[in-house]
């Protein structure tokens, strides 16, 4: 999974931000450095006994046939914000630190018997966009887009494949060679690997404002929150044909795919501060 930019998005939360009261905070907007936090800046949803930013769950069940079993899922991006402001008394650059904690879960399961294939892939992750808004005297407001656009805080991608056997438990073998195949085998019940990644940490970028007017300015930094599942589950040889391992022979389920990844967002900062940036050289290689 790929982070979706939607500037479509994040432009119309900024819009309905100038229209609201939370352009009040310009009010209190001190020059040359402004701070704010918030514990939890986006909008969560709940999941099992807890909440977080984004869920995606999905499981496929192949039945047998020329045909894989798929499941794909994509949650419906999470956003939230924080807002701060500043004055910028001359045309200068503004320098935005934003830091924020990050939670990331992935889990993958496969189940599968007769030599089925089976794989199942989570992703979950977390960005930023920040715009800086100038209040107009008609009331309106003119924004700005940081240099970095839209940047990925963290991200993780887990993909689980497996081509099982199962376990054996009734098969019919040639008393005279030994030799027997999975067709021969009566019951055999399903094999399953599960993998689960949970991870925590805090994450941090610098934004970059150039030669903005003079001003005061809104600081919207923008969290969006993604998460999506997919899962496949068929035959080994990938075109459907059971004659080789007999994968599609029993009834019921005979291979599963199933994934789930979620992402928290929270404990956020974000730091402005006036400053005269340089643009850099372009950066020569050293010989080493």
């Amino acid at each position: 999974m790929t982070l979706k930019k939607n500037v479509a998005l994040a432009a119309a939360m900024v819009t309905a931000m100038a229209s609201t009261s939370a352009w009040a905070a310009s009010e209190n907007a001190n020059a040359e450095f402004a701070a704010v936090y918030s514990e939890y800046p986006i909008v969560l949803v709940p999941y099992g006994d807890r909440e977080v930013s984004n869920y995606a769950y999905c499981k496929a069940e192949y039945l047998g046939g020329p045909t894989d079993a798929t499941c794909n899922f994509e949650a419906e991006r999470r956003t939230g914000a924080l807002l701060t402001s500043i004055k910028v008394a001359q045309s200068k650059e503004l320098l935005v630190g934003v830091s924020a904690q990050m939670e990331i879960f992935t889990g993958t399961t496969v189940t599968g018997k007769r030599g089925s294939r089976s794989t199942a892939i989570a992703s979950a992750g977390g960005g930023v966009e920040l715009f800086a808004c100038r209040e107009e005297s008609d009331g309106g407001a003119t924004c700005y887009g940081s240099l970095s656009g839209m940047v990925v805080l963290s991200e993780r991608t887990q993909e689980l494949t497996a081509v099982l056997g199962g376990v054996l438990e009734k098969c019919s073998v040639d008393l005279i060679t030994g030799n027997f195949s999975l067709a021969d085998c009566d019951d055999v019940a399903q094999e399953e690997i599960g993998l689960g990644l949970s991870t925590i940490a805090s994450h941090h970028y610098n934004f970059l404002f150039p030669n903005l007017p003079v001003g005061t300015y809104n600081i919207h930094a923008v969290f969006h929150a993604d998460a999506a599942a997919e899962g496949i589950a068929g035959c080994a040889d990938g075109n459907g044909d059971t004659a080789l391992t007999g994968c599609g022979m029993d009834d019921g389920v005979n291979a599963s795919a199933e994934a789930d990844a979620y992402v928290v967002i929270s404990k956020s900062t974000v730091t402005v501060q006036e400053v005269r940036a340089k643009k850099a050289w372009d950066l020569t290689p050293i010989e080493m």
